[in-house]
């Protein structure tokens, strides 16, 4: 169960079914100390994009794995624009395009 304002993840899970120590995973990605791989796996801050990919790389998992909770709060946070909204927004890609491509 998380606590308030903690951000669910596997990333301990996977850490662990690799063998890693955190140790390992920060020399991994470059840095010297392991405190914030800690911090990652209690969820009380989240990895910036290029260290959530590297983790991705050095686990061989996909980030949905990672962070399966939260993707799940984000799929009933989002709310499609409707029809409508969606082709304008395709047309005016398709303008975007035509005047890049001159």
């Amino acid at each position: 169960m998380a606590h308030k304002g903690r951000k669910p993840n596997r990333l301990k899970k996977h850490r662990r079914i690799c063998g890693y120590s955190q140790q390992q995973v920060a020399r991994a990605l470059g840095m010297k100390k392991a405190n914030l791989i800690s911090e990652w796996e209690r969820g009380f801050i989240t990895p910036n994009l290029d260290n959530l990919l590297k983790l991705c790389v050095l686990y061989q998992t996909l980030i949905e794995e990672l962070y399966f909770e939260r993707l799940q709060q984000c799929r009933t946070d989002v709310v499609p624009p409707p029809l409508e909204a969606r082709i304008t927004n395709e047309l005016c890609e398709k303008n975007i395009n035509e005047n890049e491509t001159r």
